[in-house]
């Protein structure tokens, strides 16, 4: 990405994309632990979004499958839909264009994913420093 020092809202928006898309690679990794392992489409030199999205939106059906509480599995699909919403807001900004909202918006979803990856590490029993 280019410099972003002179431009706060492209300096923002470029911290928060990058959060959405590491938070794509630990959802990625922590779907592969389940006990009924689920696959998307890892972030590599091949990722595209028209095939991750679909395939992160059929997580939030597929998890209903898990042997595991359904408060966690209702948690991992709350994680998996804001993370979805964090990408909508994303491409939503670089689409339209820049705005306070979008870019309000965008941070809070990301906050969401945040809390939300914690908690489901913790449904799931893994350590928070893995």
């Amino acid at each position: 990405m280019e410099d972003h020092d002179e431009d706060p809202e492209a300096k923002r928006f470029a911290e928060a994309f990058k959060a959405l898309l590491g938070a794509y690679m630990v959802i990625t990794d922590m779907l592969a632990e389940l006990p009924l392992p689920i696959q998307i489409p890892p972030m590599d030199e091949d990722w595209d979004p028209m095939t991750a999205m679909p395939a992160m939106d059929r997580v939030r059906t597929v998890i209903r499958d898990e042997p595991l509480p359904s408060e966690t599995t209702g948690m991992i699909n709350t994680l998996i839909l804001d993370w979805l919403t964090a990408y909508d807001a994303a491409g939503t900004f670089q689409g339209l264009g820049p705005a306070p909202w979008r870019l309000d918006a965008l941070e809070a979803a990301m906050t969401r994913v945040a809390i939300g990856m914690h908690f489901v590490k913790g449904l799931l029993g893994r350590d928070e420093r893995e």
